[in-house]
């Protein structure tokens, strides 16, 4: 081979060498840029659960307190009936409509349901519902408000007020004032 046939095979060689280079580079640096587009994706999608599993969360802790409001609501509701000294029957139906403007009782959850089937059939006293109050956290002055409104309601059936009606109202307004 003439000096020249030795430069343009080393020249050949060279630019084969040089295009192999380049591209195996280019393809690791594709193949290194797939991996980094995956862990980047990988980390936004476990962001995103993050996220949606905190929403969830909230939501549940959001119908939680639905359902102890709901609960406790009857339980007062139920516990002014009593001192009414009324028929239970007559004063459910205006209950439900007090309360169920938060969900109607057939859509609570199944325990839910029976806890207020219970409170129908043997209501609690005003010591069991205040324990009931403070347990579910609903001491607050938004929540009592809410529960004096349900009271009030409950309690203004009729012009007559009985003795057990004027002293279960006197207690619940110490309560409250506390």
């Amino acid at each position: 081979m003439s000096h020249y046939g030795k430069i343009i095979g080393a020249g050949i060689a060279g630019l084969v060498t040089l295009a192999g280079t380049y591209l195996w580079g280019k393809n690791n640096g594709k193949d290194e840029g797939i991996a980094e587009g995956q862990q980047i994706a990988k980390a936004e999608y476990a962001e995103k659960i993050k996220k949606l599993q905190t929403e969830l969360a909230d939501k549940m802790r959001d119908i939680s307190k639905r359902d102890d409001f709901i609960l406790a609501a009857y339980a007062l509701g139920t516990c002014c009936i009593k001192a009414n000294g009324k028929p239970p029957a007559e004063n459910i139906a205006l209950l439900d409509d007090a309360v169920s403007g938060l969900v109607p009782r057939e859509k609570l959850p199944q325990a839910v349901q029976q806890k207020i089937v219970e409170m129908v059939e043997t209501p609690p006293n005003l010591p069991t519902v205040w324990s009931l109050i403070n347990e579910y956290q609903l001491n607050d002055a938004k929540s009592l408000e809410r529960f004096s409104l349900i009271v009030g309601m409950m309690a203004s059936q009729d012009e007559l007020r009985t003795q057990s009606e004027s002293d279960f109202m006197a207690s619940w307004n110490l309560l409250v004032a506390a």
